[in-house]
């Protein structure tokens, strides 16, 4: 006897096995099956305690045929022995050859009610949120992308502190005397005219 929701797949043929037993109860339920290809027969058990995630599948695969796998709506007849509860499905290809579902009366009503209402199987995942309890915002975290200067940084220099000097051209070789206009002799360093000394000019500059 196998465990688990593999037990549903026939291991042969791969082709899902039309349960025609259920027995459920205590720690585990009882599964009998038959694959309607290659008409092997299987048992296995599921646990109760997780049967919210099972009873969706088995479910589909009880109301359906035996011989040819395809789905049957509704039991033609609806029977009670003792503590079992017995359907009587028809296919539409096979009549009811092997149409016998034996379900014990303990998971009945959660099977049935599931296949008038599959979407009873299926259970949204739960959305879990943080409770809010007042807390103050977390602090704005620095972007990787800005540079912040350390504590005593030297302030930016003036914009004008590299202001290039301006480039004013030196006064031009004295060629006349300032004193009489006589023209000067190239590197004269008296007027020849008048004798005016012109060493002091030349320390100007």
């Amino acid at each position: 006897m196998s465990v688990g929701l593999n037990a549903l797949q026939c291991p042969r043929c791969g082709t899902d096995r039309v349960i025609f037993y259920i027995k459920a109860g205590g720690i585990y339920g009882i599964f009998k099956s038959i694959c309607p290809n290659c008409r092997s027969r299987r048992s296995f058990r599921l646990p109760m305690e997780s049967r919210d995630n099972w009873i969706g599948h088995v479910t589909e695969q009880i109301y359906r045929c035996a011989r040819c796998g395809q789905p049957i709506r509704d039991p033609v007849r609806i029977s009670r022995t003792g503590r079992w509860i017995v359907l009587f499905l028809e296919c539409p290809t096979h009549g009811l050859k092997e149409a016998k579902r034996h379900i014990l009366d303990t998971i009945y009503p959660a099977i049935e009610s599931i296949h008038q209402n599959p979407m009873n199987a299926v259970r949204p995942p739960a959305v879990l949120t943080a409770p809010s309890i007042g807390l103050p915002p977390p602090p704005n975290q620095p972007s990787m992308f800005t540079r912040t200067q350390p504590p005593g940084y030297p302030p930016p220099p003036p914009p004008d502190a590299f202001k290039p000097p301006s480039s004013a051209s030196p006064p031009g070789k004295i060629e006349f005397c300032p004193e009489c206009g006589s023209k000067l002799q190239p590197g004269a360093l008296f007027c020849t005219a008048c004798g005016t000394s012109i060493e002091d000019d030349y320390d100007e500059y």
